[in-house]
């Protein structure tokens, strides 16, 4: 009976104890940096990639949009807000607290998946009974679970957090420049860009090629707006001119059309009347020639060929052979 009194007497202590500190102490706060880059992500935080080696946590990398991921179960994803403010880890899974901010955990809620069971920055509660306590105890029990402000802030110490932020911040925010440009394709992606970064130093080149890139937009959409106009003036012209106006626009591009084609037609009679060895045609230089025919070495081959007179045009006008048959280009 003694020692069963004992026993529970023992165990009533350490139950008052663990309720007397329900979690751990906070640890004295950490120093924010010196000097503060007025970089800001659009995300609002900075996504910090963080690996335990040897008792002591290190950064693996930095990012200012949600994309990081863990390797193994050694690594962590801590969010930290823009002011530093807060400093949470950037879970995969956020799972409902059972009790203020504990999770109630056991092998069917600790899986691959990023959670506050699953993370080296919690720590078992403090028992607030009998049962907590013998849970506590077994591995395979279910337990309460709560994410360590303490151990956050001894992450915060060991990696210099803050600080390494404000050293990444410079190739943050160039990288978030070069992909604003590179997404860019309107007017007003561009004014925007010029806007975002008129006064950034490392920007000068993107700038000079936004600028640029406005420029033709406005330039090319200047042009398609005359064009419209145009368009629309010539049309409005057109349906405003009287049946006779018409009549008479037409007999006169009638007129022009068979104009051209006459002339194109004596200027191709004169070629073919002035017909001689040594005379440049549409297939080749005139070899030999009689009253009817002329016999032409061909530019594509050593070979020649023999072409009716009337069917020889100047240079330039095209010569084809289908199955060895001279096919004449078209005319008037």
């Amino acid at each position: 009976m003694l020692y069963k009194t004992m026993f529970y007497a023992l165990i009533l202590s350490l139950f008052i104890s663990g309720c007397s500190s329900q979690q751990q102490a906070l640890k004295a706060p950490i120093k924010l940096p010196q000097s503060k880059s007025d970089y800001q992500p659009d995300s609002g935080y900075y996504f910090v990639l963080i690996q335990k080696d040897k008792q002591k946590w290190k950064i693996l990398d930095i990012k200012d949009k949600p994309t990081l991921r863990r390797a193994n179960k050694s690594q962590e994803v801590l969010q930290v807000t823009k002011n530093y403010s807060n400093v949470y880890p950037n879970f995969e899974e956020i799972l409902k607290p059972q009790r203020d901010n504990e999770y109630l955990c056991d092998d069917s809620n600790i899986s691959a998946k990023y959670t506050p069971c699953s993370s080296a920055l919690s720590f078992n509660a403090k028992p607030r009974n009998i049962i907590d306590y013998f849970n506590n105890m077994s591995e395979d029990s279910k337990k309460y679970k709560y994410v360590s402000k303490g151990l956050i802030n001894q992450v915060i110490k060991d990696t210099n957090l803050y600080e390494a932020i404000e050293s990444k911040k410079s190739t943050l925010k160039y990288a978030n420049c070069e992909e604003r440009f590179y997404k860019a394709a309107t007017i007003k992606d561009f004014n925007e860009f010029v806007k975002s970064y008129a006064d950034y130093e490392e920007a000068k080149p993107l700038l000079t090629l936004a600028l640029q890139n406005l420029q033709n937009l406005k330039d090319t959409d200047e042009q398609n707006r005359r064009e419209a106009q145009l368009s629309k003036k010539n049309y409005q012209d057109s349906y405003k001119k009287t049946p006779q106006q018409q009549e008479r626009e037409n007999l006169y591009l009638a007129k022009k059309e068979q104009d051209n084609m006459d002339d194109y037609a004596k200027k191709l009679s004169n070629f073919r009347k002035t017909l001689s060895v040594g005379t440049q045609t549409n297939c080749g230089v005139i070899i030999e020639i009689d009253s009817k025919k002329a016999n032409i070495s061909l530019n594509t081959n050593n070979t020649t060929a023999w072409i009716e007179r009337n069917k020889i045009f100047p240079k330039g006008d095209g010569c084809r052979f289908v199955k060895g048959r001279y096919i004449a280009p078209p005319s008037f």
